[in-house]
């Protein structure tokens, strides 16, 4: 594709999974049916459906599960608003798949992502300052009140009005391509190591635990790949380890509101749930489900039961998509919920490797973080997972068509 065409979708595409997490849901709608609308004005959209189409099963099963338990259920009105949410984990992989989106391209998503990420990082500086100056008083009093010193990390992603978790998760992301920047050549060698700072410092400021725990995971994965790559001798890099380690023990102290996260982990009710959730599981014989959006019902009548105070709490979340598969639609939606994450991991014989990093963090980072947030029944966590995962995998499939 030639002139601003070529910049058009992939620049579409990177403000998709920004506008899902900062701005208004009602928004999703009309970028995706942009997103669609642009799509049609790629060239050689059946020849390169017909290459990529094998990356779309896993979506076309995902989704094939979700619309069988909608015709089964009894609640049709509550599956059916379910089912609505999961059109766009079909829609934009297809959309994906059948645009042709080179290599090239791909980076040019990629570097757009990372710039509007950067923009969002330096207005929330700006107006925490804001804040800070204007209301210097207000946060003396708040710190005093807690005594911990946490009032500014606490209300720095209030002032972005955005959840500290989904916007954590998109750093993540961004850290999962800039680690690899010395093969990928997105930006120059110094920029990406420098915007991986400010990412990684807005990561441990927002605290958000379950994010900052796979964001470690993923660098220590490209840690031992880079090890692996370099000839040095094992006590050398037993060293390099350690002072990682170190600095980032350090660093982390000086984050009040990081470790007083950490320390309410065990008070935490977020698990509150899945003991009963595993119950129900088990005595449908771990196959059949309760029906597509009776996991919920199932936990209220739970809380009722037990005449537990959070009777009030209307959200009824598992925090756990694993399990909130299983209790709804049973085996097969835990397993089509497995293949989705795990499936590209089939066609990968060498998982240590450079030339795979993205994707591979991209599913360590999937599998983990839908451990902790039932993320693929809410709509800005299913257009971040439809978007990066299809990405990733059409990117690794052009690098290796190129090597």
């Amino acid at each position: 594709m030639k002139g601003r065409l070529t910049y058009l979708l992939p620049i579409t595409l990177a403000l998709l999974p920004i506008t899902a997490v900062f701005l208004s849901v009602k928004m999703i709608p009309f970028m995706v049916l942009m997103l669609l609308f642009i799509s049609l004005l790629e060239i050689d959209k059946k020849q390169t459906l017909r290459k990529n189409k094998k990356f779309l099963y896993p979506y076309i099963l995902y989704v094939s599960v979700f619309f069988l338990y909608t015709v089964i259920s009894i609640d049709l009105k509550e599956s059916s608003r379910i089912l609505e949410r999961q059109i766009s984990l079909l829609l934009i992989p297809f959309i994906v798949f059948y645009s042709n989106l080179s290599r090239i391209r791909i980076q040019l998503f990629f570097k757009w992502f990372i710039l509007l990420m950067l923009g969002i990082t330096v207005i929330s500086v700006l107006k925490l300052v804001i804040f800070i100056y204007e209301f210097d008083e207000w946060i003396k009093i708040m710190n005093e009140v807690s005594s911990n010193n946490t009032y500014i990390q606490f209300k720095y992603p209030h002032l972005m009005n955005v959840h500290p978790t989904y916007w954590s998760y998109l750093l993540v992301i961004s850290n999962i391509v800039l680690l690899n920047n010395r093969i990928s050549k997105i930006f120059p060698n110094r920029l990406s190591i420098l915007l991986l700072a400010i990412f990684n410092l807005n990561i441990l400021f927002l605290s958000a635990r379950t994010p900052l725990i796979i964001n470690l995971f993923i660098h220590f994965f490209y840690l031992i790949i880079f090890f692996k790559s370099v000839a040095t001798n094992k006590k050398s890099k037993m060293f390099a380890a350690v002072v990682v380690v170190v600095i980032l023990g350090l660093i982390i102290g000086n984050f009040p509101y990081l470790i007083f996260k950490f320390k309410t982990i065990s008070s935490d009710e977020r698990v509150f749930l899945w003991q009963n959730a595993f119950n129900k599981i088990q005595d449908n014989m771990f196959i059949l489900g309760e029906g597509l959006g009776s996991g919920t019902k199932v936990s209220k009548e739970y809380i009722l039961s037990i005449n537990d105070p959070r009777i009030h709490y209307k959200g009824y979340d598992l925090h756990n998509q694993y399990l909130m598969h299983f209790l709804d639609m049973g085996i097969l939606g835990f397993t089509s919920l497995v293949y989705l994450i795990f499936g590209p991991l089939i066609k990968i014989k060498r998982c240590f490797s450079f030339t795979h990093f993205e994707l591979v963090a991209f599913i360590i980072f999937s599998s983990l973080s839908i451990f902790t947030e039932s993320s693929l029944y809410i709509i800005k966590g299913i257009i971040v997972f439809s978007v990066f995962s299809s990405i990733f995998v059409l990117y690794l499939s052009n690098s290796i068509n190129k090597n």
